[in-house]
């Protein structure tokens, strides 16, 4: 059976739910990112590789989808071509995102071709209890 009642493993890494969302190092359409804010909408933002099929029912929910891979942005865009992805694929820098989430998968070492891999993770961020900018903007805060 594939489902389970109650997670009962010491095995929890990752964000904590309600901790801020820390910052980032990734490439995206040839440009270096440090947050995820311009991914977030209003309702918010799941982070996962493969939700293309059910793509339309996140945005009609308000929420963006974003996939976070240690691939090299050429290797992503065949992946999209292919695939035909329409979300944003973000190319982590030197396994620094994944390191900020918690997530560094700790059986590779810098120099393995794996190395950078996270854990398996899924990751839904939104602004919650943050009062907006004096300017009107979105707080720079993510929980």
């Amino acid at each position: 059976d594939m489902y389970v009642l109650a997670d009962t493993d010491t095995f929890d890494p990752g964000l904590v739910v309600g901790e801020t969302f820390p910052s980032i190092r990734t490439l995206h359409q040839g440009q270096e990112l440090t947050s995820v804010d311009g991914f977030v909408h209003d309702k918010g933002m799941v982070q996962f590789v493969q939700l293309q099929k059910n793509l339309a029912a996140f945005h009609e929910a308000g929420i963006e989808v974003v996939a976070l891979t240690y691939d090299d942005p050429s290797l992503q865009q065949l992946f999209i071509d292919k695939n035909g992805i329409e979300y944003a694929f973000l190319s982590d820098i030197d396994a620094y995102s994944v390191k900020a989430l918690g997530i560094l998968n700790e059986g590779y070492e810098p120099g393995d071709g794996a190395y950078g891999i996270p854990h398996p993770f899924i990751c839904f961020a939104s602004y919650i209890n943050h009062p907006p900018k004096a300017d009107g903007g979105k707080q720079n805060t993510l929980s």
